[in-house]
This record gives C-alpha cells, structure tokens and sequence, in this order.
C-alpha cells in the first residue's frame, strides 16, 4: 500500500470567518474563543492561527514566532508550548499534521481534532518515530492518530515518569490508532504505559472510547521497571482489532501493576494472547469487567496469566479459538480471583481431558466454585448444574467432541 499524500484542508489562512465557522458544530469544540490556538494547513504551509485575535503566531510562509511553517509537527509544537507556559488551554487540530518528530501534549494542554474518524484532522507519521506522549493533567480527545509504517517499533501514545515526574489526571477520549502498513517489530504500540523511576509512577489516566486497528505489536502495553507503578488507571469502551497482542503487562524486576480496570470492551482478531498479564512480581491485580474476547489465532489462548496473581475476570465473554486445536481457548494458570463476578468461557470440542462420557476441565478459579452451569452450544439445549467441581476441576458428563460452555463463580 502506498503513503498517501497529506490530506488538504479546504481552508483558506487569509479567510478568517471560514476557520471561524469550521470550529463550530458537531465536534468541533465550538467558536474559535474555545481555541488557545487553530492548527490549520493551506495545502503547502502550516499555521497557528490564535484564537482570541485571529493573528498567525506561528508557521506560515513567513515561519513566524520562529516555527518552520513547512514542518506541521514545529507548528503544532509551538503552539502547545505557549499554551502551557501560559497556564493552560485548548489546541484545536483543523487539518492534519505529518510528523517527522514526537509531539508532545503538555501539562494543562487539550489537544482536541475535530473527528476520531477523520484524516484531514489527524497527526499521522511515515517516520518509526514516538509520536505523541503525555504529560500530567493533559488531554487528547476526538482525533486519530496515523502510524504509515512498516516495522514499526515505536509507541503511538506514550505516557512515561522517565523524566522522574509522577503521571496522572491524563484524559484520553474518542482516540482512532490507525496503522494498515503490514509488518510489526518488537514495539509498535498503540498505547504504551511505562513506570521506570519508583519515586514516581503513573496513576489515575482515564482512557475513554478508544479504538485501534492495523498491526500493533500490542495495542495496550503497560511494562514497570523495578519499583515502578502504574496503578489506578481507566481503561473503557476500547475496541482492539486486528494485532498480536491487545493488553499486555511486563515488569522488570519487582515492580507494581496494579488496580487498573478495564471495562466494557473489545479485544478481537489477535495472532496472539488478546490479554496477557503474565508476570507476578510485586503484584499484578487488575479487573477486567465485561470484555469481550474472539478470533485469536492459531494455537493461541484468549487470556493468558501465567504467573500473575489476583487478577478478577468478571461477567467477560472469551472464545474464538480454532476447535480442531483442542486446547482449551481461556489459560487461567495464575491464582484468579472472582469477586463475586462471572466468568463465562465456551470451551470447544476436544478442549477438555477424559474418555467416552466422562470430561474433566480445570476451570483455574482461587478455590472450588459455589455455582457451576453447563449448556449445549449446537443444541441450545440446557443450561444444566454441574454435578462436581472441585478446587481444581469441572466434572462433566459430556460426548468428546462436542460443544458446549460452562459458567462459573467463587
């Protein structure tokens, strides 16, 4: 697939009344007061165009306030800046950006696009280059985010305490990460969180209605050095297609991921695990609360906790791996922790051990279940109590080669 050219913006930089009206409407983010700074492009050059006297600070053909008006991501930079040396305010993206260098949204900045789905308001790069990060008590909503990479190894949106300053109040809403250049190298993160000073950490982000589709490495990585933290983060209404990996934690050393939540969510089309939390190194405890998890591919398992513990699966949905495999499609090898919550796997034809009648499944749970249901998948037929379970097992009086689904909770 070729790069396409950057998208023009119908957009006149003399026409002030026609940005004015383009600010306006359904997400626009109202009148052009709402605006710090307008990030628009004629089609050759980029401009800040400031929002309470309509004058060109920045960019332009004239490079002015000193930003190449040639170089998007210059323009949007200095725009940013100024904002947050100001003490805050909205940056509003009216035409795409092409980066050749990271963005970087600072503290008190929204930067907002008028249309998640939009290209001609996108930030999008051809370089293997982290594109945007965030720092503390700043905002991103209603934009998307371009990666026009093969091999890519960097991180679309990093949020990291590298600079030894604590992370947190970061807000990311109606986000697109889009990246259709086949070919992913170790990296390529859609969303990357990382903790490496543990005076630090990075706590309280909010991620709202985001979406990822091409071919991330991972579409969520969150990876602490010893020490680290991040704890208490927000992770809702996602859709993740299309990747090796969805969510995905690592550590190195002891090190705390901890209380992070995601909820109501879509993890689906993986050629590997879709949620992988594998490492119990100081603790890694997170809830995960109505996910939806399907079509992993071949020879891999949907959730896999190898070796972390007190992670909660609650009222999810996991299947989608291919029945002739026989394995079974949920890997709950670490200690899980229900809470009163749900579980519900289907477990495919030749996924559980036993002979004729007799099947026996580990369900994986911290202790034996209070309450195990049983239904026929192919005959709709049931749902049917368990007659035994253990601390260890479901036993089933079921035909091998059979589907069916099991429910479960401690």
């Amino acid at each position: 697939m070729a790069y396409p050219a950057k998208y023009p913006p119908a957009v006149n930089p003399d026409n002030w009344n026609a940005v004015v009206d383009a600010l306006g409407g359904a997400g626009g983010g109202g009148n052009a007061t709402c605006a710090s700074y307008i990030i628009f492009n004629d089609g050759t050059d980029t401009y800040a165009r400031n929002g309470s006297d309509g004058t060109i600070d920045y960019g332009g053909p004239d490079d002015e306030g000193g930003a190449d008006g040639a170089d998007d991501a210059a323009v949007l930079q200095a725009a940013i800046d100024v904002v947050n040396a100001a003490g805050g305010g909205k940056v509003f993206l009216k035409s795409q950006v092409l980066a050749t260098a990271k963005v970087t949204v600072k503290p008190y900045v929204w930067l907002q696009g008028g249309g998640c789905l939009a290209e001609q308001a996108s930030i999008k790069t051809t370089t293997d280059i982290d594109l945007i990060e965030m720092k503390e008590h700043s905002k991103l909503s209603n934009i998307r985010l371009d990666v026009w990479v093969s091999g890519y190894t960097k991180n679309a949106l990093t949020i990291s305490d590298a600079d030894s300053v604590q992370k947190w109040d970061i807000k990311v809403q109606d986000v697109f990460f889009f990246h259709p250049i086949a070919g992913y190298a170790v990296g390529g993160n859609a969303i990357y969180l990382e903790s490496s000073d543990p005076t630090c950490g990075v706590f309280y982000c909010v991620f709202d209605t985001v979406h990822t589709w091409g071919v991330w490495n991972k579409a969520v990585n969150l990876y602490a050095e010893t020490n680290g933290s991040i704890n208490g983060n927000t992770f809702k209404s996602l859709a993740m297609f299309s990747t090796a990996y969805g969510f995905y934690n690592d550590v190195n050393g002891v090190a705390y991921i901890n209380n992070n939540v995601f909820r109501d969510s879509t993890f689906q089309e993986y050629d590997n695990h879709a949620v992988t939390a594998l490492y119990d190194n100081g603790g890694i405890k997170n809830v995960f609360d109505a996910i939806y998890v399907a079509d992993v591919g071949a020879a891999k398992t949907s959730v896999d906790f190898t070796g972390a513990t007190y992670n909660s699966l609650r009222n999810c949905y996991i299947s989608g791996i291919a029945s002739a495999l026989g394995t079974v499609p949920v890997d709950l090898s670490g200690t899980v922790v229900m809470n009163g919550g749900v579980a519900k796997y289907y477990i495919h034809s030749g996924s559980s051990t036993g002979t004729a009648m007799e099947q026996t499944v580990a369900h994986g749970l911290a202790s034996t279940p209070t309450k195990v249901i049983l239904w026929d998948i192919e005959s709709g037929a049931g749902p049917y109590q368990s007659s035994v379970a253990d601390a260890t097992n479901i036993y089933v009086t079921a035909a091998n080669g059979q589907d069916w689904g099991w429910e479960a909770k401690v």
